[in-house]
């Protein structure tokens, strides 16, 4: 929308005139479509013996790797952890992966507001743009297994909270045990 033409350009005469501001404007909801990983990843993961299963071994119950037995054949790979699997840092219990049930597509409602006008004589053209993006049902994900006990904090990095004991960690690489921060022990989410 133009205002009222501007004088013509300083430099030269019969240039084009512009108008001596202009304000532009649009307003749009843009969404998402839920990719395909999504809805297969709570498909594979029901925590049923037909779901995805998994095995997590850290610290001494994780076992050696021979890896020309693995490549040689895939029954060579574990299928337990080393020790059999008793140990506090070894699980083999199926992932669940699901929905909330008011799950949504993402989606945005943006607007934009430009105002422009010639500076200078008309030699350059300024411009002040505001954007303002309502964004909606962005995607999360929440561990429902996560037993949010605080069982001690670490000083040093902002008193920031640690969900396990700390004969559930690993002291030489920091990896911890799944099963000590869980609600129940028969799903890892």
């Amino acid at each position: 929308m133009g205002l009222r033409h501007n004088q013509q350009i300083g430099a030269f005469q019969g240039a084009a005139r512009v108008p001596s501001g202009i304000i532009r404007g649009g307003i749009g909801v843009f969404q998402n479509t839920p990719g395909a990983q999504l809805p297969s990843q709570a498909m594979s993961s029901t925590g049923l013996a037909s779901g995805v299963q998994q095995i997590t071994c850290v610290g001494s119950a994780a076992p050696t790797p021979d890896w020309a037995a693995y490549e040689a054949s895939a029954a060579n790979i574990p299928t337990t952890c080393a020790g059999g699997g008793g140990s506090t840092f070894a699980t083999g219990v199926p992932n669940v992966s699901m929905f909330d049930p008011d799950y949504a597509a993402q989606r945005s409602i943006r607007s934009t507001l430009q105002w422009s006008r010639p500076i200078l004589d008309n030699r350059l053209m300024m411009s002040l743009t505001g954007t303002y993006s309502l964004n909606q049902n962005q995607t999360g994900f929440v561990d429902l297994n996560l037993n949010p006990t605080v069982r001690f904090t670490l000083p040093d990095e902002g008193n920031r909270p640690v969900f396990v004991q700390d004969t559930s960690i690993v002291q030489t690489t920091g990896a911890v045990a799944t099963n000590d921060g869980r609600v129940s022990a028969l799903f890892i989410t």
